[in-house]
């Protein structure tokens, strides 16, 4: 492929159906890193690419693997503390977490996406953190006419307890995507 055009996914989206696709694309690369049992434990939307070829056909690609590691179901959990503030999920603060941290960065991924805000954003890391760490967050105002679908989709990947969070292929399944999502 030749890409004619590449831009961050981060310069947002223009609606919900072209999120629920931009999101569709990211979950099926998270599944796919989890099935390999690769954890990227930096998912948030600086790392994906947009590219467009001659086509136009759009692509999503994942970027910056420097602080993937290979982490294997019911293995000793990670314990170091890295990501980017605002994306880190709450158990990677507590240094004991597994892919699931992944899940949780990929649903502030979607919240961004859908609102143009973080949901966990203090005055500085340390406060980021303990707003993280309470696992409560609330859409703005402005999101008043996204989907309730959007919204659950968004909660169920910001659960708190990743035991009970969404997974990637849960997450494929997802009625937001599955009625949304066009591609």
């Amino acid at each position: 492929e030749n890409p004619r055009r590449i831009r961050s996914i981060s310069e947002g989206m223009k609606h919900e159906a072209t999120t629920a696709n931009a999101m569709r694309s990211i979950i099926q690369v998270v599944r796919y890193l989890h099935s390999k049992n690769i954890c990227h434990r930096d998912i948030k939307p600086e790392h994906f690419l947009l590219t467009t070829n001659e086509r136009e056909t759009q692509k999503i690609k994942l970027i910056d693997f420097g602080l993937a590691r290979k982490h294997n179901p019911g293995s000793e959990p990670m314990s170091t503390f890295t990501g980017s503030p605002s994306f880190v999920a709450p158990e990677v603060i507590d240094r004991s977490y597994d892919h699931m941290c992944d899940c949780w960065s990929t649903g502030v991924t979607a919240y961004f996406l859908l609102t143009g805000m973080l949901p966990f954003d203090g005055q500085n890391d340390e406060e980021t953190f303990q707003i993280i760490s309470s696992g409560e967050f609330s859409f703005p105002a402005s999101s008043i006419f996204l989907s309730s679908d959007a919204k659950d989709f968004v909660a169920k990947l910001l659960e708190k307890d990743p035991r009970r969070r969404m997974t990637a292929s849960e997450a494929l399944n997802h009625p937001w995507l599955q009625k949304t999502a066009t591609c």
